[in-house]
């Protein structure tokens, strides 16, 4: 544990915390040394503490509900090219993701999602017919935006073309 390492190198579990995490305020001598015995004996720091302490989980959660297409698979090209380009993004940025295909039989498919506490946001591809729902989500969760149609009065943040005005150009 973080304890038995600092126990071992002499020093407090906060500065092996420091240490191991590349702050200055531990010397550069003691980091490494830090570093050297965390190396030896097997240590990892652990990420749920991490996670704990930083309020991040570390992942985005990317979802595709199917409300009025509930046949159509994430294998489809469409989905795959985007999922592709998103895990490539995200783990640049630092972040797992989290891949969801959903069914809504319910309107709470969403909270349920949220109220699990796995992702530090969501990335809704496609709004299917569920943007009354994504509003609805909208009105207390921020951490979402939806790849889709504006519709005129949504109050989900949504990124997306015009179909309408592609199909006319």
């Amino acid at each position: 544990t973080i304890y038995d390492l600092a126990e071992l190198a002499g020093v407090s579990a906060a500065t092996v915390s420091r240490a191991l995490a590349g702050k200055s305020l531990v010397s550069s001598a003691t980091a490494e040394r830090i570093r050297r015995l965390a190396e030896e004996h097997g240590f990892r720091p652990s990420s749920l503490a991490r996670n704990l302490r930083t309020r991040r989980k570390g992942a985005i959660g990317v979802v595709i509900p199917l409300g009025h297409e509930t046949a159509q698979h994430i294998s489809d090209p469409f989905f795959m090219t985007m999922i592709g380009f998103l895990a490539d993004e995200l783990t640049e940025r630092g972040f797992d993701l989290v891949l969801s295909r959903v069914i809504p039989k319910k309107d709470d498919w969403i909270e349920k999602m949220i109220a699990a506490d796995r992702v530090d946001g969501l990335l809704i591809i496609g709004t299917s017919d569920q943007s009354a729902v994504l509003d609805k989500t909208a009105q207390d969760y921020l951490p979402m935006i939806a790849w889709g149609a504006h519709l005129r009065g949504q109050i989900h943040c949504s990124v997306g073309t015009d179909n309408y005005r592609g199909g006319q150009a």
